[in-house]
């Protein structure tokens, strides 16, 4: 598994600071219909989000590593260890006390491979502002089911957030189910080899005492799976 900072710098209005319950503020997503290499959201307010999260599922046809995303409202990027298994890629992106608005778009962009991606966002309020990530882990299935855990996180305090995104390939497979009573936020199902679109889910837990998370993904059928799980402050 390999990183990449994406940095794109700007100004405007941000979001609240941390303090406070973690709040869900809004959510959107994105598919394109014949597979493309860039993907970009419908326009949604995200106007009192203090912290976003993108989840872009992708396939890597073999020749990127990393992916970068970028959003209307000009915000900086960071990313967490993205988890590849052969064609499924996720890989996910966090920005902190970020500049926000009323119809904000948000794209990651798998240029010049087609990496056929889909995009899953969520924001929040009340995310703390320093050391806001406390740990990630991640797995693949190696195409050999369809079901997916992406490994026991254990949060260190109280009424933290737990963060899943998930990614399957594009054989025609359509979202099942996530349990330990995660909240999905979207998935994009993916329809088949004609349109070439990458499945995925975006997910997330608060969690009033702090405690260990390993969520299930389940897909309808097997294919190549790749999950992300985050700590949240």
């Amino acid at each position: 598994a390999q990183t990449m900072l994406v940095i794109v710098s700007g100004a405007g209005s941000g979001g609240g600071g941390g303090g406070g319950t973690i709040t869900p503020i809004q959510h959107s997503k994105g598919s394109n219909a014949t597979g493309a290499a860039v993907v970009t959201s419908t326009a949604a307010d995200y106007t009192g989000s203090n912290f976003i999260i993108i989840n872009c599922p992708w396939g890597t046809g073999g020749t990127l590593a990393a992916i970068p995303v970028y959003d209307s409202s000009l915000n900086t990027w960071h990313p967490l260890t993205y988890h590849q298994d052969g064609t499924a890629s996720d890989s996910m992106f966090y920005c902190i006390s970020c500049t926000t608005s009323a119809s904000q778009t948000f794209s990651c962009d798998t240029t010049p491979s087609n990496g056929y991606p889909t995009i899953q966002i969520a924001g929040f309020s009340n995310v703390a502002t320093s050391s806001t990530l406390e740990s990630q882990t991640g797995a693949v299935n190696a195409g050999a089911g369809a079901t997916l855990q992406p490994g026991s996180l254990t949060s260190a305090a109280n009424s933290e957030m737990f963060i899943f995104g998930g990614a399957w390939g594009y054989g025609a497979d359509a979202f099942t189910s996530i349990d330990s009573s995660f909240t999905v936020t979207d998935s994009v199902n993916a329809p088949g080899p004609s349109t070439y679109v990458y499945g995925g889910v975006l997910a997330y837990k608060l969690k009033p005492t702090a405690g260990a998370e390993n969520p299930l993904l389940t897909i309808a059928t097997t294919d190549s799976m790749a999950a992300t799980l985050a700590v949240i402050k």
